[in-house]
């Protein structure tokens, strides 16, 4: 596509040249051009002069021929350096787009900093899109998005990498429902856009297609991590082709009088695409011998400051295994979703 300035630059370098042609015509090939179209012009006025009726008529049909022609080019070139101005300029950016407006959702107590939020285009598949979020409380819940487009039809819907991959979160039939359960459809709403138009309420919240059979599908190829000094293993996902693995610890103390301490080891599954300018969401799993993790159970050791116990995971015959209270949803890591997911495949192993 042509972009605006290239259009401006062509049609001034077109204006230029026209302008040095007829000036160079005028200075330089006037005479030629006097001498050569001026006699063909002077019978009839001199017949005009002479008092020649039918010479009186040859040159007033001539010279109103002229005016004419001159009109009609000065009326096709203002014509159509409007229409250019419209289409390409002035006008377009206001009046032949309109805009789509709406709340941003998310099945969990965040929204994640990569959401993004497209409008495709029914009749031609085309994706306008914006990671852009607005922060304002006119918005359901305190975060919407606003997408500027062409007149037209469009599906709207939100993803994120940190959801199941591909997934696209529309605005449905399911949220024009009111989100609950008995809802039928899941059906995508069509958007029609006017020019101009400011459309709000188009909130792209349908989280809620039944996942069950694409997780499933989902997670079949993911490769396992397994960790046989402690016994257990984990999938991941592609994506964390090349993790590493951060040995930590945890310490936690009796929930008595004693405060008796105990520590123990806490493995941290990282994603490889870490950094310490945008971290991603690790799986930190502590590991518990038989005293502590029956401590854990009775819910009277205390890993955190947080006043709730560890999320346990499982046991095998000597070890048991939790996630650290609050692990997920109280930072900004990226794939926090995911890595709940991936939890969600943990397996104990038996030991012979």
């Amino acid at each position: 596509m042509i972009s605006t300035t290239l259009i401006y630059i062509l049609a001034g370098v077109g204006a230029l040249y026209l302008l040095i042609f007829f000036g160079l015509m005028r200075i330089k090939f006037f005479n030629k051009a006097r001498q050569k179209y001026l006699a063909y012009f002077r019978k009839p006025i001199d017949e005009v002069a002479r008092g020649s009726v039918t010479g009186t008529i040859k040159a007033f049909l001539i010279w109103r021929a002229l005016k004419i022609i001159i009109y009609i080019i000065l009326v096709v070139i203002l014509i159509g350096g409007f229409f250019a101005w419209q289409y390409f300029g002035g006008t377009k950016g206001k009046f032949q787009t309109g805009i789509i407006e709406g709340s941003l959702s998310y099945p969990s107590d965040f929204i994640p900093s990569d959401m993004k939020i497209c409008a495709e285009d029914t009749a031609t598949q085309e994706e306008y899109c914006t990671d852009t979020r607005i922060r304002d409380s006119k918005y359901t819940y305190g975060n919407g998005y606003k997408i500027e487009v062409p007149a037209g039809s469009y599906y709207v819907f939100a993803t994120t990498i940190q959801y199941i991959s591909g997934y696209k979160a529309y605005y449905s039939s399911f949220v024009t429902c009111g989100l609950r359960v008995d809802c039928p459809s899941h059906k995508p709403i069509a958007v029609t856009v006017n020019i101009g138009e400011i459309i709000t309420g188009i909130d792209p919240q349908d989280w809620y297609v039944p996942p069950k059979e694409i997780v499933k599908d989902e997670t079949t190829d993911w490769k396992m991590y397994k960790n046989e000094e402690y016994g257990f293993e984990i999938a991941l996902p592609d994506s964390w082709k090349g993790y590493s693995i951060i040995m930590e610890s945890w310490t936690g103390y009796t929930l008595d009088d004693e405060h008796k301490q105990f520590q123990g080891p806490e493995i941290h599954i990282r994603n490889p695409k870490w950094t310490k300018s945008q971290p991603w969401q690790d799986i930190p799993v502590m590991v518990f011998a038989k005293e502590e993790w029956g401590l854990i159970k009775a819910d009277k050791l205390g890993v955190s400051a947080a006043p709730i116990g560890p999320r346990k995971l499982g046991e095998n015959q000597k070890y048991g295994f939790a996630l650290p209270p609050r692990w997920i949803g109280f930072t900004d890591a990226l794939g926090q979703d995911e890595a709940e997911k991936i939890v969600k495949t943990f397996e104990v192993i038996t030991f012979k």
